[in-house]
This record gives C-alpha cells, sequence and structure tokens, in this order.
C-alpha cells in the first residue's frame, strides 16, 4: 500500500512541478515584456481601437495599437500597470472608453459566461488575489479555462505574450445593417428586457486606470470612437448621461471622433457599434493629423 502511495505521488507531483515551473516562467515573461524602446504612445481599449486606428498606417514609430477585442476596463488597468512598470519610455496613452464599457454586459467577458475565453490571456499578468477571483469566476467552465490559459501560456513564450493583442484589425467593407444594429443594442443594453446595470467593476478600474496614471505622470487622453447614427440613437439615455458624468467628474480630456462627419452607413459595420475599413482609414487619417498638431 505505502509503495501504491509513493508511486501516485509521484505521478501527481511531476506534471504539478512541471505546472507550477511553467506558469512561473510564463509569469515571469509577462510581467517583464518590454516594447519597443522608441514606443512612447500607446493606444489601449477593446475592439473599439483595433478596429479603428491603424498605427502601421500612420507611419509613425513612436505610437503602437495594444488594444484587444473583447477587454474589459479591469483587464486594461493591469495590462496598463505592468506594461509602465517595465516601459519607463510610455508618455502617453490613449484610451478607447464608449458607452458599452461602463454596463455590465461588459462583465461577462471578465467573470461571465465568455470570460473562460477572454479572460485566460491576462492571467499571467494578475496578482495572486485576482488570479484565484478568475478561477472562482470561472469555476463551472475550469478544465476549458485552464486549458486556454496554458495555451496563453504557450502563446507568450512563442510570440509575444498574449495579452498585449494584435492591434489594428479591420479589412472588412460591410456596411450597416439596422436588424443586427438592434440585436447589439439589446443584447449590450438589455437583459431580459430590462435596462442593464452599470458595471461597477469596469468604473472601479476606469478609477484606477485614471489614479495611476496620474501617480506615473502619464499623460491620458480618452478615445470616443464614432458610432453608427442609427445605433447611437438606440443607446438608452441613462447611459448617455453617466458617461458624461465620469468625463466632467474626472475632468478627462476627449479626443470625440464621433462628431467626425461618418454618418452615412457605408462607414459602419452590420452592427454599428464599429467603423469598417473605410471609416478606419478615415478615423485614422484624422488622429494622425490630431499627433502631428500636439
Amino acid at each position: 500500500m505505502r509503495f501504491f502511495l509513493r508511486n501516485v505521488f509521484l505521478f501527481l507531483s511531476i506534471p504539478t512541478a512541471i505546472l507550477i515551473i511553467f506558469f512561473s516562467y510564463t509569469t515571469h515573461i509577462s510581467k517583464s515584456y518590454k516594447l519597443k524602446e522608441n514606443i512612447t504612445i500607446l493606444i489601449s481599449g477593446d475592439s473599439h481601437v483595433t478596429s479603428a486606428i491603424d498605427d502601421k498606417d500612420m507611419n509613425i514609430p513612436n505610437i503602437q495599437n495594444i488594444g484587444k477585442p473583447a477587454e474589459s476596463i479591469y483587464f486594461s488597468y493591469y495590462k496598463i500597470k505592468h506594461l509602465l512598470e517595465t516601459n519607463p519610455n510610455i508618455k502617453t496613452i490613449y484610451f478607447g472608453l464608449s458607452y458599452h464599457n461602463i454596463t455590465d454586459f461588459a462583465d461577462i467577458f471578465t467573470k461571465g459566461k465568455r470570460s473562460f475565453f477572454y479572460a485566460p490571456p491576462y492571467f499571467y499578468v494578475l496578482p495572486l488575489k485576482e488570479k484565484l477571483r478568475s478561477f472562482k469566476w470561472n469555476s463551472n467552465n475550469e478544465s476549458v479555462y485552464i486549458k486556454n490559459i496554458i495555451n496563453s501560456g504557450i502563446e507568450s513564450i512563442k510570440f509575444m505574450p498574449s495579452y498585449i493583442g494584435e492591434g489594428f484589425s479591420n479589412n472588412s467593407l460591410l456596411e450597416l445593417s439596422k436588424s443586427k444594429a438592434d440585436f447589439r443594442i439589446k443584447e449590450q443594453y438589455f437583459e431580459g428586457g430590462k435596462l442593464r446595470d452599470f458595471s461597477s467593476l469596469n468604473l472601479h478600474y476606469l478609477e484606477m486606470i485614471i489614479k495611476l496614471l496620474d501617480e506615473e505622470k502619464v499623460e491620458l487622453f480618452i478615445l470616443n470612437i464614432p458610432l453608427a447614427d442609427y445605433y447611437k440613437s438606440k443607446i438608452p439615455k441613462e447611459y448617455i448621461i453617466k458617461y458624461d458624468e465620469i468625463i466632467k467628474e474626472y475632468d478627462l480630456e476627449v479626443i470625440d471622433f464621433s462628431e467626425l462627419e461618418l454618418g452615412d452607413p457605408k462607414y459602419f459595420l452590420p452592427d454599428g457599434d464599429h467603423v469598417n475599413a473605410k471609416g478606419a482609414n478615415f478615423i485614422t487619417q484624422e488622429f494622425k493629423r490630431i499627433l502631428l498638431l500636439k
């Protein structure tokens, strides 16, 4: 019996030790990652910035789009925090913030039914307390969550930390569809026919980002990426009021691309929540003009 137990222990301890070494090594890679030394400006946020601003097309060598689709403000905070720790050359961050970011719909990517897929890339930059909380949030899909964490770690070792993101990506010329925009509004702002709550998690971490950048003396600009007129007209007024209150409360400087003349549906993807390739080209050139004026 003793011999059997010893063999079982050895059988379990070896893969456990390998996983511990793997997690430790990948965490080290993720937390110590350095951008190119010339990078002083970051564009951060979710699919709004990854689909709208082509950092390569601007041909400005000191800027990088690190946005990642479905990235919650919670994850953006830990991403930015660790990049600042290893990249003191960062002086300015342009952060994408829109109405959908403050609804609790955003929480499904952090701690809800889709988090087992979207959360793993950020696992290695989370502090221990948040790692444990993430495991708790994903307990219903634990095996898949762990598998995705391991895959993200392998990606980080082979290429770059998976939380960095691939930056700009948009080659679609599809145009606005009112039915799909209606579905998008219903999904983001309503649940069970009732108005969704605000995301207390994202609102808290937005404040954390603001405080962090203030302490680190890093300039912060908010990017308000255009929405299709049809889509925006459907956003519940409560969210527009809340958004404006946040901007005023923290005295945030906003680069409001929503004021651009992009009312034509041909500039937007079917959901009305993202620009297509034509819209992205328009926004990229305008953003380049703004940067060159600074």
